[in-house]
């Protein structure tokens, strides 16, 4: 008997569902969860079908239907070797091939007739599986669910194509170890070349990787990509957009540092600073000197004032308030002589501007030329934007496109100078800016708008597809489904819209979050791939049930064992990711807990693009690499070589490339601790 024969087909079975009795043996074999195939001869032609087992049922001849009311007194005399165990799958893929034919072809989703009685039925194997794929060394991400150390191969979508981009989610609870999914998925992705790939980081995880299942960064560089982390807190001149800058100023409540105002008033104030300002053609003016000039401007307009007091007292106090933060003479309207402040006022005076600079200043400098420490920023668009660089048509052969880290998080790496607001004060006041949920909204839409921009434009130009995979973080936050804050469910509405206009452009986004109902419905429903980890359950579980026609599939995911008490990390895959399912039901993988694993078997797509570039071989010790430096790298010529174990072999990675900064370190990111969770599974 075949060394991987589980049982016989049986009355019953259709072409498109499979009837079967396991094989009577003292010896039980693990079945649920597993792929089993079967082959059938019609017309001359072999076909080979595959499927899932998804559950498994005990009879026993001696037995009726009374077994449960006499198993009690039997129990000792059960007779174990009459046990008839029946399972079912349904068809996921149907292949064939004839005599003259050396490789299988996909043929349907089903077999052209029923199967006969008693034809076999084997576990998958490795060895299956490549004859399957015809010799493809597809990328994988880890290993079949229930067979050891097969490697699941997957086909991972690339936007190039005339089918353009598609969209998909990384869901798990943490712990689930959907980051580090989502690291390697990303690792993947770069097997195609022409495909860039912007990660937007409110967090800053992507960009420092600390704490990371390896260095995506040292990965992208390794494969010959430029790599590019941006920080909106440095390095992002972000566009004046009037309307935005007004919001933000009321949402930070920046003139309530001088005086309580309604919000009404509030939002006429900081309609009319915003206005102003947006008609400046610089930012780079001494925050105090700019805001002075516009004080000076309001106070000296009857139509600015009443827009904001109507009349009367308020108005003239009002007044007065601006004229003694913009420096001019007080003369007294009754005698017409200039007034005369005592230090109280003028210490007042003093007090306020620095109650107000504390907020100003950080804020104007988002949208300013040089950033708080005097480095150059670089614009979001236009022709010297680094929107340009992400968004090409790349033809074959060209170099590879970007890997770019947009870090939205409060994280500031460089000193301001001391002359701009007592330095690190400066530094501490624009994380609080960017630490607030509802201006990093703010923020995100002008991101987005310019994004936009530049999709339309570098399509136009360009008269191709863009294929770029923009990767949205912590998504829950900023695309909820369900009420927020206005600025959040404003965003939540333009990454609904976006999804939809930017496929054109062959765009497509990838969602990091914890639940399918934390993400805006719109957008899910949008979604063509679904990557699930442990740790859903209710309403979420039937969302993914709606994906598949099989919803038995997705019994097999209220199976999986939370990956700290066991070490493995499973993954339910839905979508057209394998390529041997060849309908809605999914693909169930147990995740690379290692970067070994996951080098050993990529390493014929890595060793081509290296080879093929002339780049050095990557190493599992430059990948573990935490980056601690900024802007560009060089290569240096040195190679090495690691040596490692899987299973009984011994295998050797191949040597990476080691690169030397052109630019300083970063001065205050933490050196990696002894262990810091790089080369491991750490969530």
């Amino acid at each position: 008997m075949n060394t991987n024969s589980f049982g016989h087909s049986t009355v019953g079975s259709t072409s498109k569902e499979i009837q079967a009795i396991a094989d009577n043996s003292e010896h039980l074999t693990s079945i649920v969860g597993r792929m089993v195939y079967l082959d059938t001869t019609v017309d001359g032609e072999l076909y080979r079908s595959i499927g899932t087992v998804t559950d498994i049922q005990t009879y026993n001849n001696a037995f009726n239907a009374t077994f449960d009311a006499v198993i009690a007194k039997h129990v000792n005399d059960l007779p174990k070797n009459d046990d008839v165990r029946k399972f079912s799958f349904r068809i996921q893929a149907t292949f064939r091939k004839n005599e003259n034919t050396k490789v299988w072809e996909k043929y349907s989703s089903a077999l052209p007739t029923s199967p006969s009685t008693l034809s076999q039925v084997k576990l998958l194997t490795e060895d299956i599986v490549s004859d399957l794929s015809s010799g493809v060394d597809y990328p994988t991400i880890g290993y079949f669910r229930g067979m050891g150390s097969a490697p699941q191969p997957l086909m991972i979508p690339d936007f190039g194509g005339e089918t353009g981009s598609t969209h998909k989610a990384i869901i798990g609870r943490s712990g689930s170890g959907k980051t580090a999914f989502g690291t390697y998925d990303l690792g993947l992705s770069m097997s195609h070349e022409s495909h860039a790939i912007l990660v937007i980081d409110p967090q800053g995880q992507w960009a420092n990787e600390n704490g990371m299942v390896m260095s995506l960064q040292n990965f992208a560089k390794g494969l010959g990509r430029e790599v590019s982390v941006l920080r909106v807190g440095e390095d992002i001149r972000l566009p004046m957009d009037e309307e935005i800058f007004t919001r933000m100023l009321s949402k930070l409540r920046l003139w309530s540092k001088f005086r309580r105002m309604g919000s009404e008033n509030l939002e006429a104030f900081s309609d009319a600073v915003a206005a102003r300002i947006g008609k400046r053609s610089s930012f780079d003016t001494d925050p105090r000197t700019l805001l002075s000039e516009i004080f000076a401007e309001i106070a000296n307009s009857t139509s600015a004032l009443s827009r904001i007091y109507t009349k009367g007292e308020r108005r003239d106090e009002f007044q007065r308030d601006l004229r003694l933060l913009a420096g001019e003479k007080l003369i007294d309207p009754e005698t017409g002589e200039q007034e005369i402040l005592s230090q109280e006022d003028l210490d007042d005076v003093e007090d306020n501007w620095e109650n107000i600079l504390s907020v100003f200043l950080p804020l104007i400098n988002l949208f300013s030329s040089k950033n708080l420490s005097g480095g150059t920023r670089r614009a979001l668009g236009g022709n010297y934007g680094f929107l340009k660089d992400v968004f090409q048509i790349r033809k074959p052969g060209s170099q590879p496109a970007p890997y770019v880290v947009l870090d939205m998080s409060p994280s500031i790496t460089l000193h301001a100078k001391s002359e701009l607001m007592g330095g690190q004060d400066a530094n501490l006041n624009m994380q609080r800016i960017l630490d607030n949920q509802d201006v990093k909204a703010l923020i995100l839409m002008m991101v987005l708008d310019e994004m936009k921009r530049a999709s339309e434009i570098a399509f136009a130009k360009g008269g191709g597809n863009l294929n770029t995979q923009i990767v949205f973080d912590e998504a829950w936050r900023y695309a909820p489904e369900g009420k927020a804050s206005p600025e959040i469910e404003q965003l939540a509405s333009m990454l609904e819209g976006f999804a939809l206009d930017t496929r054109k452009f062959g765009i497509g986004w990838t969602y990091i979050l914890q639940s399918p109902a934390d993400l805006k419905y719109g957008i899910w429903k949008q979604l063509t791939y679904v990557y699930v980890g442990y740790g859903l359950v209710g309403e979420d579980i039937k969302r993914l049930e709606a994906l598949t026609d099989d919803v038995k599939q997705v019994d097999l995911y209220r199976q999986f064992i939370p990956p700290k008490s066991t070490g493995i990390y499973p993954f339910m895959l839905l979508g057209p990711i394998s390529p041997i399912i060849f309908t809605t039901a999914p693909a169930f993988v147990n995740v690379f807990n290692t970067t070994e694993d996951y080098l050993f078997h990529n390493q014929d797509w890595i060793s081509k693009i290296t080879e093929e570039r002339s780049l050095p071989k990557l190493t599992l010790d430059f990948l573990k690499q935490a980056v601690r430096t900024k802007d560009k790298y060089k290569k240096a010529p040195t190679e090495e070589t690691k040596t490692f174990t899987v299973g009984k072999d011994t295998k050797t990675v191949k040597s990476a490339p080691q690169f030397k900064p052109e630019s300083k370190p970063v001065s205050n990111i933490e050196e990696p601790k002894e262990d810091d969770g790089l080369g491991e599974f750490p969530f």
